[in-house]
């Protein structure tokens, strides 16, 4: 991690990913918000002109698999997140599942809480599909040329067939466009971890509080081995009232998700003890 990542502040731009610059839109505790500075390509939000929710849009996929890729070593930093998606607040169209990403596009609401909200987004004014305000220059968005384009938001249209976006006049397309539309911009964003490279990776023992997981059996025949690995003054009855899952290393979040998921419990009920 350089130092320009580091110190990162909001409204800066910051190199991540080989030759991507990037906007620092939030900065929470020892994470970031990043959201391409300049739009990175063209493509449809679903290939398919079908109804269709970003949860499960072509356009996830892409920014979740061949784009996330093309970040090389840098990846390892991206956070996934549990992303909302919201019904349209003037159409009343279906967001769709949650779902937990790497990349993402950012939602309306997300667009007016970091770029400016003229509070129209929740008022919706009479006799129109887009909202024209005065944050319009600061969601401009151009591609390597300079020129100014529309980029895609992940927030549903006007139907279900639909996504929202901003126009290349930077005003917010509430009603959207056709998702099987070739022409739209991608701007895609992420969490970064802001950590220097490997400070926030642990080994850990993670645990099942057995008044979460009644009459489970211990998922481990060898305790002793747990006492040997977190040290020799450890002793296993400290733990005598919790379920041993394993030994894991990495951030204590994702400690969390890969125990629940051995041990097909919801990740609260896990408990990660820091060797």
């Amino acid at each position: 991690m350089n130092k320009e990542q580091k110190e990162a502040k909001i409204g800066s731009i910051v190199q991540f990913g080989g030759s991507y610059d990037w906007r620092v839109l939030d900065v929470q505790d020892n994470k970031a918000l990043f959201l391409s500075d300049k739009i990175i390509g063209y493509r449809a939000y679903h290939q398919h002109g079908c109804d269709i929710t970003w949860a499960e849009c072509d356009l996830r996929a892409y920014l979740n698999g061949e784009f996330y890729d093309s970040l090389g070593e840098d990846k390892a930093r991206v956070i996934e997140t549990t992303v909302t998606t919201n019904s349209n607040p003037w159409y009343g169209t279906i967001g769709g599942n949650d779902t937990n990403d790497k990349v993402f596009l950012l939602s309306l609401e997300e667009v007016v809480k970091y770029f400016g909200d003229s509070g129209q987004l929740m008022s919706c004014p009479d006799n129109t599909s887009y909202i024209d305000d005065e944050y319009n220059s600061a969601r401009k968005a151009v591609n390597e040329h300079g020129t100014a384009l529309v980029w895609w938001l992940r927030s549903p249209g006007g139907d279900s067939g639909f996504a929202a976006l901003v126009g290349d006049l930077s005003y917010i397309n509430v009603f959207g466009h056709f998702v099987g539309w070739t022409g739209g911009g991608v701007r895609p964003a992420l969490w970064l971890n802001l950590q220097s490279d490997g400070s926030n990776r642990v080994k850990a023992i993670a645990l099942i509080d057995d008044s979460y997981v009644r009459d489970a059996q211990v998922l481990t025949a060898d305790p002793e081995s747990v006492e040997d690995y977190h040290g020799d003054d450890s002793n296993w009855s400290d733990y005598s009232g919790d379920f041993f899952i394993g030994l894991y290393e990495g951030t204590e979040d994702e400690i969390r998700e890969k125990a629940a998921a051995e041990a097909g419990v919801h990740p609260n009920a896990v408990n990660v003890v820091g060797i």
